[in-house]
């Protein structure tokens, strides 16, 4: 279409003039040859030797598992040294039967020897009670031994006092197992039972050592459903398989005596299929 036009609008849409050549400053770039690299490999036998009284930082992480391992060590040492000394045989506080002696742990700080005598006398004449105290300040630390002069009442008073709330706070008991239980050890030379001190509250228990808890929740939180002795517990197992016994010795005696009346198996095996005859 402007091939239509006039020349002197023609003029207008002529092309530029091509640009004027000027000679490069640089050499092509394709031809052009920069500095050779070479590797650092050959210079790595010169680091070992750079900085001799360099000593590096010690991260936190570092810093924490030492601590932890100064720690368990200390412990561990501290254990070692106290089961060489400790020999409950040779414990000149330690006197009385052991077979009569009960171990009363988890009261109150505020608890006195005339409490402990009120409570454990309804099972029996009590012989002696000797609460442990620190040797640096006198302060109870928590538990005591209560010795009974006959060994029965000792068994009344460990089967029915556990649990029980003295001083707001509920007690445990258990035997005296220094003297009776071989290779015994306490709780703080790496022995003893329960598990109160294990860890945070999602991990220590919340009852008493000498019970048992039947149930958990969805959640995987424990609740107690039932709290029971571990006496009671192996009763409750005794008696539930002296049932299943003679729920089973039941059920072949029916089907002998349906058998001999009506002799007629196919219709016994109907009727425990829950077919009508």
């Amino acid at each position: 279409m402007t091939d239509k036009l006039p020349h002197n609008l023609l003029a207008l849409f002529a092309p530029r003039p091509p640009l004027p050549y000027a000679k490069p400053l640089d050499r092509d770039p394709v031809k052009r040859k920069g500095p050779s690299v070479t590797g650092v490999g050959q210079y790595v036998p010169l680091l070992k030797d750079y900085d001799p009284d360099y000593v590096p930082t010690e991260t936190v992480e570092e810093k924490k598992k030492r601590k932890l391992a100064e720690k368990k060590k200390k412990a561990e040492e501290a254990i070692k040294k106290g089961l060489e000394e400790w020999d409950p045989n040779k414990d000149e506080n330690v006197t009385g039967d052991p077979f009569k002696t009960l171990f009363v742990a988890r009261m109150s700080y505020d608890i006195t020897e005339k409490d402990l005598r009120r409570e454990f006398e309804m099972y029996g004449p009590v012989e002696n009670i000797r609460i442990v105290k620190r040797k640096d300040d006198g302060k109870p630390r928590g538990y005591a031994f209560i010795e009974f002069e006959r060994e029965k009442d000792m068994k009344a008073a460990y089967k029915d006092a556990d649990g029980v709330k003295l001083l707001g706070r509920r007690i445990l008991v258990d035997v005296e197992r220094g003297r009776t239980v071989k290779g015994w050890r306490p709780r703080r030379l790496g022995g003893g039972l329960g598990g109160t001190r294990i860890g945070g509250p999602e991990q220590n228990q919340k009852y008493s050592g000498r019970e048992v808890i039947l149930g958990e929740q969805a959640g995987g939180t424990d609740i107690v459903v039932v709290v029971m002795g571990l006496d009671m517990v192996v009763g409750m197992v005794v008696v539930m398989e002296v049932a299943t016994i003679v729920i089973e010795i039941i059920d072949d005696v029916v089907v002998a005596v349906v058998q001999e009346v009506l002799g007629d198996t196919e219709m016994i095996d109907m009727g425990r299929k829950g077919k009508s005859f």
